[in-house]
């Protein structure tokens, strides 16, 4: 499997994913409207009155012509709309894992900030103040109001350093994080280094499987090919990690059928490693080898520790 093949397939998976936990947020919201509708209730009022003054305060409009700046209109619409919040968080919940607002923040502080913001503006309409620090004050009150819950609070640092890991190029961590392994190199002193040995080539990703055991340990294994020009020694492989491990992971690497080939060092990141490999013999020809990679998270005890 080729490199775009195997980015369609990361994709594919994690469409289904997404796909997967939107009908389960859909159907829990269905159960907390069935198990306790009486909680709803509120909320769901306050929709539907908006709604009914929206329409009757446009209709008087409509027909008498003589509501110009129509505050009882921005106020329904207010109500309306703070209710519909009010209900969509009743019906998914405030603490679920995948609570659609909690996908971005923003958004959902927008969102439940309308209300005041409506509110302030036909206010400021009839007043002819032009003041912009209650409109600021609205919006912070609002959105802290509607977010306040401290499971939300405390998920919220995680899943931001997740999204920006996924959209930005990840920075190399600090040389106390990284999990280094060495082999010796052989070599007799003196044998001249050829000018192809400090070249780092990319190589595609033949295979790969990531999976999680019920401990929640990741385990990525797969295979790459790796090539030796003819008269080269010294080849560096990278390989990346797509999703990147939430911590260095433990990695291992060893040449399939190719005793004339080693390791000579490798070093793991959360996003990627790179190994060194050496041929050893003649360097006669081209030389193409098969490299298999296990990556693996640390075990729970050693996070907590």
């Amino acid at each position: 499997m080729d490199g775009r093949e195997s980015f369609l397939e990361l994709m594919r998976a994690k469409f289904e994913r997404r796909k997967q936990r939107l009908e389960e947020a859909g159907a829990a919201a269905w159960s907390r409207w069935s198990d306790a509708p009486g909680e709803h209730v509120l909320p769901a009022a306050a929709v539907a009155s908006g709604t009914l003054l929206v329409s009757l305060i446009l209709a008087i409009q409509m027909w008498v012509g003589s509501l110009e700046l129509p505050l009882f209109l921005v106020i329904s619409l207010s109500g309306m709309l703070l209710g519909l919040i009010l209900l969509t968080r009743s019906l998914l919940g405030s603490d679920g894992p995948h609570h659609p607002f909690r996908l971005s923040g923003l958004g959902f502080g927008s969102a439940s900030s309308l209300p005041l913001l409506l509110i302030a503006s036909g206010v400021f309409s009839f007043s002819g103040r032009a003041s912009l620090w209650p409109l600021a004050a609205a919006l912070l009150s609002t959105f802290l109001v509607a977010t306040w819950d401290h499971s939300g609070w405390r998920e919220w640092p995680t899943r931001f350093r997740s999204a920006i890991r996924q959209f930005t190029l990840p920075l190399p961590l600090p040389e106390e994080s990284l999990s280094v392994t060495t082999v010796l190199d052989a070599r007799p002193t003196g044998h001249p280094r050829l000018a192809a040995d400090t070249a780092h080539d990319l190589h595609p990703i033949q295979w790969m499987q990531r999976s999680m055991d019920s401990n929640g340990t990741e385990r990525l294994k797969g295979i790459t090919q790796v090539h030796f020009a003819s008269g080269q020694s010294i080849v560096t492989a990278h390989i990346p990690f797509y999703p990147p491990f939430a911590q260095t992971p433990i990695f291992h690497g060893q040449p399939v059928d190719a005793p004339e080939v080693r390791i000579r060092s490798s070093i793991a990141y959360a996003y990627g490693a790179r190994i060194e490999l050496k041929r050893q013999g003649s360097t006669h020809g081209p030389l193409c080898i098969e490299l298999e990679f296990v990556a693996q998270s640390a075990p729970q005890s050693n996070r907590a520790a």
